[in-house]
């Protein structure tokens, strides 16, 4: 009786390891905590060949800093299911949207230092920095803009030498969209900035353009602490693109949108150079067609969001509209003062050679 009782709990302990082993074997991402390409590659535990006669499977981190609903959000939705479905899933996409991944930022560092494989987002290089700032001391608007950074131009080829020399590549970018001023108080013309206490990031650049208009710029407040702080009137006004100011509900304690045209927001598609290195030419090409389908994509979405956005700031806030006097003005001091600041910090030619490339 003891030799059968012993050969039956042989037989369950066979048969719950073999249900255990293809509970671990099926399917590619079962685990609940996704592993990037670099924990494989640093562990040195799966093949990435591609002539592997096995189907496997590459997870790769892609971040962003925005909510849900947003242009980036969706963009970055819309790159995760073309590239699994057109690489038949043999890569998967793990998104972290809002900054959410581990104790990074889900920023261009944790790109350029092989912490993650992707971002949608913007860099704090010379060129996108530069770029940013181009209509506070120029004309140029968001079209025109735009239609300089196509893949094939001299000016995205300036970033993407850029990107290379930081360990990333660009693999493409989004449309611009101005930064605007949101107040309590009444905007309508450059004089009306005196005194104002505007919110603004903690940047050298921004500090200098905004107290040359007479404003009181402070950083004192991060973006998850500026609604309250608009609320109790800490601040006067504050500065995002429009997709922010609706998403944080800013309209509730602001009455007017000032349409100042001073600064671009900038996003591009980054990966890790060592981790695109690792791809073959064909894979190359997958990612560079989910990542245009999804510019294409997001683009369209992005139109449409705008206009629930602009219809959603009419019914609650006054738009200003400064003329054109105002914003020649505007050029002319705090445009003046900033394009000034980065001749400073990344040099009189380097500014010069992007003004070149947008001729």
């Amino acid at each position: 009786m003891k030799e059968i009782r012993r050969n039956h709990n042989r037989r369950v302990w066979s048969t719950g390891l073999l249900l255990l082993c293809l509970i671990l074997l099926a399917g590619c991402g079962a685990s609940e905590t996704p592993v990037s390409w670099f924990s494989y590659h640093e562990e040195e535990t799966v093949s990435l060949d591609a002539e592997s006669e096995e189907k496997e499977c590459t997870t790769l981190i892609l971040t962003h800093s925005q909510e849900e609903g947003s242009s980036i959000y969706e963009m970055a939705e819309i790159f995760k299911e073309r590239l699994e479905a057109v690489s038949d899933g043999k890569y998967q996409v793990e998104i972290y949207p809002a900054n959410t991944y581990g104790r990074i930022a889900g920023n261009y560092h944790a790109v350029k230092s092989g912490r993650i494989e992707m971002r949608i987002g913007g860099n704090s290089d010379s060129c996108m920095d530069i770029l940013s700032w181009i209509p506070a001391f120029t004309d140029v608007e968001p079209e025109q803009l735009m239609e300089k950074l196509q893949p094939d131009s001299p000016l995205y080829a300036l970033i993407q030498k850029e990107c290379e020399q930081d360990g990333c590549r660009l693999l493409g970018m989004m449309s611009p969209m101005y930064r605007v001023l949101t107040s309590s108080r009444k905007i309508s013309s450059v004089q009306d900035f005196s005194g104002l206490t505007i919110r603004t990031v903690e940047r050298e650049g921004d500090t200098r353009f905004w107290s040359q208009l007479g404003a009181k710029p402070t950083s004192a407040y991060d973006i998850d602490q500026l609604y309250t702080a608009l609320q109790m009137g800490l601040v006067d006004a504050e500065e995002n693109p429009i997709e922010v100011i609706c998403s944080r509900k800013f309209y509730e304690y602001q009455d007017y949108f000032v349409e100042t045209k001073h600064r671009f927001l900038l996003n591009g598609f980054f990966i890790n150079e060592t981790f695109w290195d690792s791809l073959p030419e064909t894979d190359q090409g997958i990612f560079e067609d989910a990542v245009s389908y999804a510019l294409r994509e997001g683009d369209i979405y992005a139109q449409e969001k705008q206009k629930e956005y602009e219809a959603l700031i009419g019914e609650n806030m006054e738009i200003v509209e400064l003329s054109e006097e105002d914003h020649e003005m505007i050029r002319q001091t705090g445009g003046a003062t900033v394009k000034a600041w980065l001749e400073e910090i990344y040099g009189t030619e380097n500014v010069q050679k992007i003004l070149d490339s947008l001729e």
